[in-house]
């Protein structure tokens, strides 16, 4: 991963391998995004999540983060989102890949939702449009999608 960072451009990181380790680290060096990978020191980094996005810690709630995980299923997908991940990058990723997904979680975004059960950016992909079965007919603007992988249960 620090390798295709670099070739994608990113000029300076921070690894740590520690929930603690990473919250430290969004303290002092106040970062433009965070990739976390699925579990830290044992942990699911969705408390992290939670905790970045209740304002916990001292680390800025509106953090573009990304969630990583080795062949990531629909369920896992569904958990980064609901805990408040921009983005759920399944590994192993090309550099083009990672480079499409951490444009879009820093430079494109999405509605930021602030409600008493969830705090995160908008989970949905698309746009309302309209109130009938599908809703969702108009991507974001400045959306491109970037899966690479078929996500299976």
């Amino acid at each position: 991963m620090c390798d295709r960072l670099l070739a994608c451009g990113v000029e300076s990181f921070t690894v740590t391998q520690t929930i603690e380790g990473v919250l430290e680290a969004c303290q002092e060096a106040e970062p433009d995004a965070l990739i976390l990978g699925f579990a830290l020191d044992g942990a699911p980094s969705v408390q992290a999540i939670q905790t970045i996005r209740r304002g916990e810690k001292g680390v800025n709630a509106f953090l573009p983060i990304i969630l990583t995980k080795s062949k990531a299923t629909a369920k896992l997908v569904h958990a980064g989102m609901d805990a408040g991940a921009h983005e759920v990058l399944s590994l192993p990723a090309s550099r083009d890949v990672i480079g499409r997904v951490l444009h879009r979680a820093v430079f494109v975004g999405r509605p930021f939702i602030r409600e008493s059960s969830y705090i995160g950016p908008c989970r949905r992909r698309r746009q309302l449009d309209g109130f009938g079965a599908e809703r969702r007919k108009a991507a974001w603007p400045g959306y491109v999608h970037a899966a690479h992988t078929t996500y299976i249960d």
